[in-house]
């Protein structure tokens, strides 16, 4: 009876293992699947290094990004093929960044260049990589392409400043006119003195005093001319604001 029970024991303590073991195998296939699903919809690209600069880990989405194929990538040595040589200096500042401070995260912008020869503008977010004794073991960082919005933004800059340059010949248009008109009427008045007086010269109609009174008003309109013209320096002048006193 007692072998019999023995064996009985151990058959359920087998049927409990093995149902352990599919639970925690249905667990890891979960997680599995979870991550693979992940992997396969970020957009962001994600590469993981070892603390000698190796590149151990690329996600679909960063092979997509710069156009190899994981195996071109995976395990080689710096230099690293898609980035240039004029980013290299960035590449070590990240990693002497990590290396010196565990818990700094970095943010840079860096240029990459794709297998067909396309550079394109990207932004890199660094952070330490630890084992499961919490040992650094190297780093993680993800990478944004950004080429579309900066060209974007660059678009919309060029944008804006044709927009200004457009308005400011609309302005210059505008107050052109205003400054035509406030000068055609003192110009116009002594172009009137001038050709009277000229004109009763002439003819010999003209006294002495007619003749001063006539110069006197066309140096007035001449003054008057004079003051718009030094009104308009005064607008255009870089100057610090005049302030006076004013009762409220």
């Amino acid at each position: 009876v007692l072998p019999l029970l023995a064996l009985l024991g151990s058959l359920i303590a087998l049927i409990r293992d093995m149902r352990r073991r599919r639970l925690t195998e249905k667990e890891l296939r979960t997680q599995y699947n979870l991550r693979h699903a992940i992997e396969k919809s970020l957009t962001v690209g994600i590469r993981a290094h070892a603390l000698d600069g190796t590149m151990f880990y690329v996600n679909p989405a960063f092979c997509e990004m710069i156009g190899y194929e994981e195996e071109e990538i995976i395990n080689i040595q710096p230099p690293l093929p898609y980035i240039p040589k004029e980013e290299t200096e960035k590449i070590l500042w990240i990693r002497d960044t990590l290396l010196e401070d565990p818990e700094a995260m970095t943010v840079t912008d860096i240029k990459m260049r794709r297998k067909s020869g396309e550079v394109i503008d990207t932004i890199m977010r660094g952070g330490p990589l630890y084992d499961e004794k919490q040992r650094q073991i190297g780093w993680i960082t993800s990478v944004e392409d950004v080429t579309e919005r900066r060209r974007l933004e660059q678009f919309q800059a060029d944008e804006q400043k044709r927009l200004e340059a457009v308005n400011h010949l609309i302005n210059m248009g505008e107050m052109a006119s205003v400054i035509a008109h406030e000068l055609n009427q003192p110009l116009t008045a002594i172009n009137n003195y001038c050709n009277g007086m000229v004109s009763r010269i002439r003819a010999d109609q003209i006294t002495q005093e007619d003749l001063l009174n006539a110069l006197e008003k066309t140096a007035r309109q001449a003054q008057r001319a004079g003051q718009i013209i030094h009104r308009i320096r005064t607008f255009v002048k870089r100057s610090e604001p005049n302030r006076t006193p004013s009762e409220v």
